[in-house]
């Protein structure tokens, strides 16, 4: 086996150790927005954004060993790189139904407290008074 070609397979486990990562962050969001709390959502979005961007780094190091000369990859890593894929995947669709959910509730609130009329009632100001103009020509 060459320098580089356990190079590429020591990539791979950072790129797994990464995935295995967002997937854990992924389930914590998904806990966080089953319990509607957003400050904890929002902290997860953030890890998740890093999270993207160390794994778009990692893929582009890949991609360039891979390239640069014939490399040997163990299957395995691969298979278990494609499975927690899969599994963020599931995680995430599920994140996704929680949001539109909550976004849905929030809606109905909303729309709610627009016909009863107490959404701006309380910030209209009351005109007692006659109102004046002031001329800016003088």
């Amino acid at each position: 086996m060459t320098n580089t070609g356990h190079n590429i397979n020591i990539l791979l486990e950072r790129k797994l150790k990464a995935l295995n990562h967002f997937l854990s962050v992924t389930r914590d969001m998904k806990k966080a927005l089953a319990a509607e709390k957003m400050e904890e959502v929002n902290c997860n979005i953030k890890n998740r954004d890093e999270l993207i961007r160390v794994i778009g780094i990692l893929d582009k190091v890949i991609a360039h060993a891979v390239s640069s000369e014939e490399q040997r990859i163990g299957p395995d890593i691969l298979q278990e790189i494609r499975n927690t894929i899969e599994q963020i995947t599931v995680e995430s669709e599920a994140c996704e139904r929680l949001s539109a959910i909550h976004c849905q509730e929030l809606k109905g609130e909303l729309n709610s407290i627009r016909n009863q009329g107490r959404g701006l009632h309380g910030y209209a100001r009351q005109r007692d008074f006659t109102p004046r103009f002031v001329s800016l020509e003088s």
